[in-house]
């Protein structure tokens, strides 16, 4: 399992990358670091988290491994920022590459940070 964590341009990071592991306490320990912060606009850096994950994580290969991205968030895409690769793209990209993409968005009435104060 790996993570990316991701926010928007003008945040400290837009992205941070966890490579691959079969070490599950030492992701959790780094999931567990997060929190969630910074905004200002609603859209975030979406299609980067996803270009990481699919293009910029070392995926084991073979037939015989299931390869499976988690998408979690609260806000959409920004769909204007020129140097992005739009998610469309990204898609057909883990498509071919045989990497399944599931999305998981949170409702806007239970943002991340309502969530992270529970």
């Amino acid at each position: 399992m790996g993570l990316v964590a991701y926010r928007d341009i003008g945040d400290d990071c837009v992205t941070k990358k966890v490579e691959l592991t079969t070490d599950i306490q030492d992701l959790y320990a780094s999931l567990l670091e997060l929190k969630a912060c910074g905004g200002g606009d609603w859209p975030e850096s979406v299609n980067e988290a996803l270009d990481v994950a699919v293009n910029k994580l070392q995926w084991t290969s073979g037939g015989d491994t299931r390869r499976i991205v988690f998408l979690v968030g609260d806000a959409p895409p920004h769909m204007d920022y020129a140097q992005d690769t739009k998610y469309p793209v990204t898609l057909s990209l883990a498509k071919q590459k045989d990497i399944i993409v599931n999305l998981r968005a949170m409702p806007p009435e239970q943002r991340m940070d309502e969530v992270n104060s529970r």
